[in-house]
């Protein structure tokens, strides 16, 4: 349970930082490696334990040779054990249907249509699903339908999501998520992590003057429809926040800045791995 309770402070931690002050600035690089490392930090740090003080506890000689065998069973301790129950058997479920949506992208997989301009295999998809990117491929919808026109913009614009990894930052918040499956955040934490993946695609793309008004046009024109989960693609349900931010003057974190936040994350993650460890020694009349 003191393992559940650290896991979510961190989740608590990163995500108020990100919310509160990263997501107004446009180091979006930098968020991304803040952002991850939250999902690290959720899984590892709570592991940790660093000793800084031990302390002595004096006993009676009777309840120091007294074996922990014959105490009986306490409610809070079968309380413990329903609750574990219920966390394991939903873990298992998340687990399972974690991977049926693996599965379920990877059977996508059998309509080759061509390949991408760095060698990235493009499928057809389904007519009524948004192109999306699932590392190593690309997914488009029929060559025939209204995204025809802004093929080659979509195509790069997926490219840069494979070309960055950001699947994997997406699988390992999943993962993360399968695990604090009972944690509101979790789930608010991956659409952070989707989100600024998009403005790190949008970045890279406006930065060619060339053809920021035909990718803002797409942006407009577009409606989302669906696709599956724990893919990289053009989200258009955020496409006003994207536009402002594309928009906004570069607000870049400063050195300083940066080393401020890194400095004030880690220092209550190193106070949560300190633990004190109590030493019972009979007392001897």
């Amino acid at each position: 349970m003191e393992l559940i309770i650290k896991a979510i402070g961190i989740q608590i931690l990163f995500w108020c930082v990100y919310k509160g002050v990263l997501s107004k600035y446009t180091s979006f690089n930098f968020n991304r490696g803040f952002l991850l490392t939250g999902l690290l930090a959720m899984m590892l740090v709570p592991w940790i334990e660093i000793p800084i003080l031990s302390y002595i506890e004096y006993v009676p000689i009777a309840d120091f040779y007294f074996s922990p065998s014959e105490e009986p069973v306490s409610n809070n301790e079968n309380n413990f054990f329903t609750l574990f129950n219920i966390y394991v058997v939903a873990l298992f479920f998340l687990s399972t249907l974690f991977i049926y949506k693996v599965i379920r992208i990877l059977k996508l997989k059998n309509d080759p249509i061509g390949v991408s301009p760095y060698g990235y295999k493009i499928f057809r998809l389904p007519i009524g699903f948004v192109p999306f990117s699932f590392w190593p491929s690309i997914y488009l919808s029929d060559i025939g339908d209204t995204y025809e026109e802004d093929k080659d913009l979509i195509i790069q614009h997926e490219e840069i999501h494979l070309r960055q990894f950001h699947t994997i930052d997406v699988i390992i918040g999943e993962l993360v998520a399968v695990v604090l499956w009972f944690s509101p955040l979790s789930r608010m934490y991956i659409k952070c992590i989707k989100n600024n993946h998009e403005f790190i695609v949008d970045d890279i793309i406006v930065s060619d003057t060339n053809i920021k008004e035909k990718y803002l046009r797409l942006l407009f024109k577009q409606w989302s429809t669906p696709s599956p989960a724990m893919v990289s693609r053009i989200d258009y349900s955020t496409i006003k926040n994207r536009i402002m931010i594309m928009n906004l003057k570069n607000r870049v974190l400063s050195w300083t800045m940066s080393f401020c936040i890194a400095a004030g994350v880690s220092l209550p993650l190193v106070l949560m791995s300190f633990t004190s460890e109590k030493v019972y020694v009979p007392a001897y009349e």
